[in-house]
């Protein structure tokens, strides 16, 4: 029934993106999708909720719904809830959250360190930062010392 709507042009488009998102809110993925793939011909966002729906964790499965809601920190909070530490770093790199990715894998992944501390100096450099960018990388433990002791 719904679907004959689609086909008479009748209901515009902001209403099916709004309908997708109802139903991505009650975790209905495969109505949305199929409203994205149908009618909204929209191939990007289908691939993203191809690859959603076959996510069996709850909580993993919540947060990427989340993000693709726009809530960005409703899916954080299921994220740290799954314990999905390497979803959460992700997280923050996306974000440009740099410094809450090291306090993180100070804790829980310390392999990943110096791969955050790449990519932090990387967007220091970017941003025209390039004496603390010496600094981060080279000497960091010269960012724990009194600047006043050193003269």
């Amino acid at each position: 029934m719904i679907w004959e709507l689609s086909s008479t042009k009748l209901v515009p488009e902001k209403c099916w993106i709004r309908f997708s998102n109802y139903c991505l809110y009650h975790l209905d993925s495969k109505t949305a999708c199929r409203i994205c793939r149908d009618i909204l011909h929209d191939p990007a966002y289908v691939m993203v909720m191809e690859s959603i729906m076959t996510i069996e964790s709850q909580t993993l499965f919540c947060g990427e719904i989340a993000i693709v809601l726009g809530e960005n920190q409703l899916a954080l909070n299921y994220f740290k809830k799954g314990n999905h530490i390497q979803r959460v770093l992700d997280f923050y790199r996306h974000q440009l959250d740099f410094e809450s990715a090291l306090q993180l894998a100070e804790t829980s992944a310390p392999n990943e360190i110096s791969f955050i501390a790449k990519e932090y100096a990387t967007i220091l450099e970017i941003e025209g930062r390039f004496i603390f960018v010496f600094v981060f990388v080279f000497f960091p433990w010269f960012l724990f010392l009194d600047y006043i002791s050193l003269h």
